[in-house]
């Protein structure tokens, strides 16, 4: 089976496809949701990653909300490109 080419992500293409998908859903509501392409989505979580937005486990539950607001959301320093699959 043939390996996956990585495609990196330059910050300001992250960015902006972040940036689309949530225009995306702020203008079509639940349709921008339910049309928006992979890449969006993966761009908006990917920005959520990089400022250390707290992760909740798949099945996992969210004992003390705090969490949130104790994390800071320092973004972390990228020097390299971010590699998307």
């Amino acid at each position: 089976m043939p390996e996956t080419e990585i495609k990196r992500l330059d910050v300001m293409t992250l960015l902006e496809r972040a940036a689309r998908g949530v225009g995306r859903v702020d203008h079509h509501g639940r349709r921008g949701v339910v049309s928006m392409p992979e890449s969006e989505i993966e761009a908006m979580a990917l920005v959520l990653a990089v400022l250390n937005f707290p992760q909740i486990e798949p099945g996992a539950q969210l004992t003390d909300p705090a969490v949130f607001f104790n994390a800071g959301l320092q973004p972390m320093v990228q020097k390299e490109p971010i590699n998307v699959i």
